[in-house]
């Protein structure tokens, strides 16, 4: 199996992240950054220029795509050099996902013409499957969650492969390389309002967060490009799915019990349950290094809770102001311009018309326009 890359945080203090590599072709594209200020109903209210990066344009439909995607090159361009002479072996891709970062993984495969297997639970919402077949994907439903669909994964599949199959195992965010492959989005952000020159106007980072893949990577190209202390990062939950919340207050917890500041869990945190609407934010934990990004950060990272009613709210108001259909899980970030906007405030004080604040509007295949119009607009 093409083992993942050890994360650079461990071994190249203070803090040094894997630069993106830019030099070679990915299944992810470059997306646009608008300036979304006067498009948006909220507008008089907005105490800032917003600006938009709209990874709903991935191939895949999500930001998903830049992870996913990292992972997976990474395995052919190493599989290449190291099978250079025995062309018998096959890279297969095996992917574990409900959702968008399935689509990522099956979308990556056809990119590089590979076989692709995704395992997903039950609860899965039919679109994602449609979507996986339209990629050709061999798709298996096992499992009532995605802890189970793991389990079967690794242990009825992954584990009884021919010695002739190098497997890419893609799990949806808990991996140095997705989270390597997230960082390109601010490196884009970068690129573009330097052009622009507006680089110094950037305050602050809008993301949603569910297993916290999309934040570390933020984080990394936060560092990279030397932005950390400058830049604030906003970072959305669902209340029904407060994986990072929850994580650090158990830390909060523990370093009271032994009465020392605790750094890192020695266990992962789990959640014991997941309930929300924005399915896409329903991870049980959240990656490795994410706490070690956040202390990295030193109180600029705030982790804010909302409703489902506000993260259905996010997409309604930007279908409604730019015609842009994206699921509750984007809806979320979105919604720090509307309903949520003391979010915004509170997490960066002091903001200037001026001022610039990036959200990323990550995407996401879950909903439609029917769905935004028959169901999610009754809800708000």
């Amino acid at each position: 199996m093409i083992k993942a890359a050890k994360s650079p945080l461990v071994s190249l203090p203070p803090w040094a992240p894997l630069a993106f590599p830019v030099t070679r072709a990915h299944p992810f594209v470059k997306t646009t950054l608008t300036n979304v200020t006067s498009l948006l109903s909220t507008s008089a209210d907005l105490p800032c220029e917003v600006y938009f990066k709209n990874d709903y344009l991935q191939p895949s439909g999500s930001f998903k795509l830049r992870g996913i995607g990292n992972i997976i090159s990474t395995a052919v361009r190493e599989h290449r050099r190291e099978n250079h002479f025995n062309s018998a072996k096959q890279i297969q891709v095996f992917a574990l996902s409900g959702g968008n970062a399935g689509i990522a993984a099956a979308y990556s495969a056809k990119f590089y013409n590979l076989p692709c297997t995704v395992v997903i639970p039950r609860t899965s919402k039919q679109i994602f499957i449609d979507k996986l077949h339209a990629l050709e994907a061999r798709v298996i439903i096992q499992g009532d969650t995605i802890q189970e669909a793991d389990s079967y994964l690794k242990t009825q599949i992954l584990s009884k492969l021919s010695k002739d199959v190098e497997p890419v195992y893609c799990h949806p965010y808990n991996n140095p390389l997705i989270w390597q492959g997230h960082s390109s989005v601010i490196d884009e952000i970068v690129q573009d309002l330097t052009a622009a020159k507006k680089l110094k106007n950037l305050k602050g980072v809008v993301c949603s967060v569910g297993g916290a893949g999309l934040y570390s990577g933020i984080m990394q190209g936060l560092m990279r490009n030397n932005l950390s202390e400058q830049v604030s990062v906003l970072a959305v939950e669902t209340a029904g799915a407060p994986t990072l919340t929850k994580t650090l207050e158990n830390r909060n917890q523990q370093t009271h019990k032994y009465r020392r500041a605790v750094k890192t869990l020695a266990e992962p945190f789990m959640l014991e349950s997941v309930t929300t609407i924005a399915t896409s934010l329903a991870c049980s934990f959240v990656a490795s290094d994410t706490l070690k990004y956040y202390d990295a950060h030193k109180g600029k990272t705030t982790v804010s809770l909302i409703e489902d009613s506000d993260a259905v709210e996010g997409c309604v108001q930007m279908f409604d102001d730019l015609g842009v259909v994206v699921e509750p899980a984007c809806g979320a970030a979105v919604d720090v311009c509307y309903g949520q906007m003391d979010l915004l405030t509170k997490a960066i004080p002091d903001l200037a018309k001026d001022d610039l604040v990036v959200v990323i509007a990550c995407g996401g295949l879950g909903t439609t326009s029917s769905v935004i119009n028959d169901e999610y607009r009754s809800m708000i």
